[in-house]
C-alpha cells in the first residue's frame, strides 16, 4: 500500500517504506512529482535494499534503489529477485570470451548477466550491458554501452554496489581474487566480455 502525501518542508525525507515485512507492506511518498521515488519505495516493499557505490549510499543511478531514478533494475537486483531465468544468467569460473545481451532486450533467451564468485568475501560479481531502450531511454549516458560491474551477497534483502562502468577497450581488475573483466566491444545489443583468472594476491595479516 503506497500513501501519497502532501509535501511537508518540516519532514527531512521524500519517501519511506518498510523493507519487506508483513503483508500488506507500506510506503509513504511526499515527493509526488517524482515518479522515481515511488519506484524506489515500492522497491523496498519488494525487499530491495539500496543501490550504492563505494562512496555513496544512493550512488548507483542505474537502478531505482539508487537516487530514485525511473529506470529498470540493475543486474544484481534482477537476478536476486528471480526476474531472469536460467538461460539469461551465465556462471563464469574459467577465463575466456563471453557474449551478453543488453538487459533491456525483451524475451532474450541468451545470457544477459555474467555471474562470478568473489571468493574473499563470499559475494558475487554481476556483469551486464545497459542501453537506452524502453524504460531506460533516459538512462544516464555514463551507464550506456559499458559493462556494469556490480557486487552483492546474492540474496535479498542485500545492498548492491556498482563498482565500475567499463567502456570498450578498457578493463577492470580485482587483484585480491585474481579476476580481470574486459569490454572487448559492443555490437548492436551484444557485448563481448573477456574474463581472465589469475592467482589472487596474498598479503601478510
Amino acid at each position: 500500500v503506497s500513501y501519497a502525501m502532501p509535501a511537508n518542508a518540516s519532514c527531512g525525507w521524500s519517501g519511506l517504506a518498510t523493507l519487506g515485512g508483513s503483508v500488506p507492506t507500506r510506503s509513504w511518498v511526499q515527493a509526488c512529482d517524482k515518479t522515481g521515488v515511488f519506484s524506489h519505495e515500492l522497491g523496498h516493499n519488494l525487499r530491495f535494499n539500496h543501490a550504492a557505490t563505494a562512496l555513496y549510499e544512493y550512488g548507483d543511478r542505474s537502478d531505482p534503489m539508487g537516487g530514485g531514478s525511473l529506470v529498470q533494475s540493475n543486474s544484481a537486483n534482477r537476478v536476486m529477485a528471480g526476474w531472469l531465468d536460467a538461460s539469461q544468467i551465465q556462471d563464469v569460473a574459467t577465463g575466456g570470451s563471453y557474449a551478453i545481451t543488453a538487459l533491456e532486450a525483451v524475451g532474450a533467451n541468451t545470457p544477459q548477466v555474467l555471474r562470478l564468485a568473489k571468493s574473499d568475501t563470499a559475494e558475487t560479481y554481476y556483469v551486464s550491458l545497459r542501453q537506452a531502450s524502453g524504460l531506460d531511454s533516459a538512462l544516464n549516458a555514463a551507464y550506456l554501452n559499458t559493462l556494469s560491474i556490480h557486487s552483492s551477497s546474492g540474496a535479498l534483502p542485500a545492498k548492491t554496489f556498482l563498482l565500475a562502468n567499463v567502456a570498450a577497450g578498457q578493463s577492470w581488475t580485482d587483484s585480491v581474487n585474481g579476476i580481470q573483466i574486459r569490454n572487448d566491444g559492443v555490437s548492436g545489443a551484444t557485448a563481448a566480455v573477456g574474463v581472465a583468472f589469475s592467482g589472487g594476491t596474498c598479503s601478510r595479516q
